[in-house]
């Protein structure tokens, strides 16, 4: 029997539990939407995620050309059912039928419920937003998490370190990796609950987000670092527009989406490139010190320097405050390739 359903309520609530999607079918049916006594649910062994669906079937179905029609489908409502092992989506003129298998293997169970939940800080997506940026993505090591602990977040890599001093209401330090936690800040998540290996994160519409965590073992003491003096130097504005800019290429590059920021004498240059091309910014700042260089992600530095415009520099490392939030980076002589590069630049901002 067909039903008719909302065309965009149901897109909005697949939409809202993709990050538990896989583009590898790491386990089977992690590239599939699961429908359950009405939910819809994603699990790819690291996130688990669910909402109330208004699609009351049993199954799963691949997610990528159920999301498609739905986006193409012009219609407001459509007809629904399933027929001959696929789920049946009916417009005017025109239908889409994908595949459906009728019994789910996602291993939900194992995620758990937490016994209770509580309201997340205020600050709390606001530090996630910004110290997840800091975090590295070699599994081997523990860059790739995310340390959640009682009183900050933190994460830190080779060359940075980013610090957000907050009350997480945690009974004990846990680590997240970062390409799970992220997802929290576009879905707006007001509360927590701890269960056995997973973190839980809900969000005012009832989305669930489940994050696998580990309990902290010897993430490093990054005190010392954040403890650094040097010498003031005040950001040049604009800056945070030119990391956009260099953003459209240095976006191509999924694994390292980096700018490169070049201190010279009087300026600072930003840089980014992708296999399409490049982009270069050049800003005047009141700067005498050695040509140095460090790579940072774009989003962070727009975030951070529209907030702060001030930050300290020693022969070896670049720290920036911005409110509760400390970015500490190392720096590194200029390479060849960057200078060569810069010579080329004819124009500069006066801003």
């Amino acid at each position: 029997m067909p039903k008719t359903i909302n065309r965009e309520e149901l897109l909005k609530q697949l939409e809202s539990v993709t990050p538990g999607l896989s583009p590898r079918e790491i386990i089977e049916q992690s590239g599939c939407f699961a429908f359950l006594k009405g939910k819809v649910l994603t699990f790819n062994d690291e996130i688990s995620c669910w909402t109330e669906c208004c699609l009351r079937i049993t199954g799963a179905v691949p997610a990528k050309p159920l999301l498609e029609s739905l986006r193409k489908m012009p219609e407001e409502t459509l007809e629904v059912h399933i027929d001959e092992g696929k789920l049946v989506l009916k417009g005017k003129r025109r239908r889409a039928r994908v595949a459906l298998k009728t019994s789910v293997t996602l291993p939900f169970k194992s995620v758990g419920e937490p016994k209770k939940w509580t309201t997340l800080p205020t600050d709390f997506l606001e530090a996630v937003n910004l110290v997840h940026r800091c975090a590295g993505k070699d599994e081997k090591k523990l860059e790739v998490y995310v340390h959640i602990h009682p009183e900050r977040i933190e994460a830190c890599m080779e060359h940075q370190v980013g610090h957000f001093r907050t009350h997480t209401d945690l009974p004990k330090p846990i680590l997240v990796r970062r390409d799970s936690i992220k997802h929290i800040v576009l879905l707006g998540m007001v509360e927590f609950g701890l269960a056995v290996e997973w973190t839980h994160f809900r969000n005012p519409n009832g989305v669930v987000l489940s994050c696998r965590h580990v309990m902290e073992e010897s993430f490093p003491d990054t005190s010392k670092v954040l403890s650094i003096k040097g010498t003031k130097i005040v950001l040049p504005k604009g800056l945070a527009d030119a990391a956009e800019r260099a953003a459209v290429f240095s976006e191509e590059n999924a694994e390292d989406n980096d700018v490169t920021v070049i201190l010279k004498p009087g300026k600072v240059i930003v840089i980014g490139s992708g296999a399409s091309g490049d982009f270069r910014e050049v800003k005047n700042v009141k700067y005498n010190g050695e040509e140095m260089m460090f790579m940072v992600s774009p989003k962070l530095l727009a975030d951070l320097t529209r907030k702060y415009n001030e930050a300290w520099i020693t022969p070896d490392t670049l720290k920036v405050r911005a409110g509760k939030f400390t970015y500490v980076t190392a720096l590194g002589p200029m390479e060849d390739k960057a200078e060569g590069k810069e010579e080329e630049t004819t124009e500069e901002s006066t801003e």
